[in-house]
């Protein structure tokens, strides 16, 4: 079997060259990393090989700054065979109540090939320590987590780590920091974004102890979840400031999940737009754009709960990053 390439840009907060001395000791010496290129002026990282994006975005970290995955592809430039996003807009079991104040995430799946799936998650507001993360087989949500069913488990085999064995829906745990912000790289072979688009995504109150002797990994309770929707190229934001909000790039990662994006079908009646703007603003979103001219749509921030404007058969994609994509077609 060939030997899987990569081609991964990350965003990291550099503001001198001894950010740069700092990233290009620590590439040089990363097994896997074939070539790579510091940008200081556009904060970028480009690097190619066949180190796992995972691999890089540890090493990245090591050296005390603040990365995000900002795109990947391979290097032949086909790009990716499908992405999606899921944001973690129900707390608890009751999907209408509005999310506790702080607590938010999202997680952003993109099929780099058949084979491959980079999967990067970033969750704020939750208790220090590890949580587990988790593919359930529903996207139902009118009872919070509890209406999600079980873990996404087609192959009908026991709870496992996830990466070697178990549910392909068991994705391990994401590790929160003392300021209650936490985030997760991570490839995977087994999940497809095609098949779970529709499903739902747990982030569970405790630990997952990655073994196969219960169906949960004693996880316990969800604290947080949210639908998984297809989106239309969650990784292709390439500005350093947010159109919407001003804020940089890494000020936004810790915000994203508060700023939505709504596309709707290109035949969608203005008077229907009108009528889910007003659920937002019920919701007490606050409107910042509104668009009617190569897309319909708007954009807004708050932590309100979209599982409504999820289910509608007039939406047509929802992104957390505050940037307007290219419209899909219905």
């Amino acid at each position: 079997m060939a030997t899987k390439l990569f081609k991964t840009e990350f965003a990291v907060d550099m503001t001198c060259q001894s950010c740069v001395s700092d990233v290009t000791k620590i590439l040089g010496k990363l097994p896997g990393v074939t070539s790579f290129d510091v940008d200081l002026n556009e904060k970028k990282v480009l690097v190619e090989g066949t180190a796992p994006p995972s691999a890089i975005s540890r090493a990245l970290k090591d050296t005390g700054r603040t990365v995000i995955v900002r795109g990947q592809g391979v290097p032949d430039g086909q790009g990716h065979s499908g992405a999606a996003v899921c944001i973690f807009d129900c707390y608890g079991t009751d999907p209408t109540a509005t999310l506790p104040t702080g607590k938010s995430g999202l997680a952003r799946f993109i099929q780099v090939d058949d084979e491959t799936c980079l999967i990067d998650l970033t969750i704020q507001g939750l208790s220090p320590g590890k949580h587990g993360i988790h593919i359930h087989e529903a996207g139902d949500i009118s009872e919070g987590w509890r209406s999600t069913g079980d873990h996404f488990n087609p192959t009908n085999v026991a709870h496992g780590d996830g990466v070697h064995d178990g549910h392909i829906g068991d994705l391990g745990n994401v590790i929160v920091d003392e300021n209650g912000w936490g985030d997760l790289v991570v490839e995977s072979s087994r999940v497809k974004v095609w098949d779970i688009i529709g499903r739902s995504i747990v982030v569970t109150e405790k630990e997952d102890d990655l073994k196969s002797t219960t169906t949960d990994g004693n996880s316990g309770d969800g604290i947080l979840c949210g639908i998984i929707a297809r989106s239309a190229g969650a990784f292709e934001n390439t500005k350093l400031v947010c159109a919407c909000s001003g804020n940089t790039l890494w000020e936004e990662a810790q915000a994203t999940a508060n700023t939505f994006i709504v596309t709707f079908k290109k035949d969608t009646p203005e008077n229907v737009i009108d009528e889910h703007i007003k659920k937002v603003e019920d919701a007490g979103g606050k409107i910042e754009h509104r668009y009617n001219a190569a897309i319909k749509g708007f954009s807004y921030m708050g932590g309100e709960s979209v599982s409504a404007l999820s289910s509608s058969e007039h939406v047509e994609s929802i992104e957390a990053d505050g940037e307007v994509k290219t419209q899909t077609t219905a």
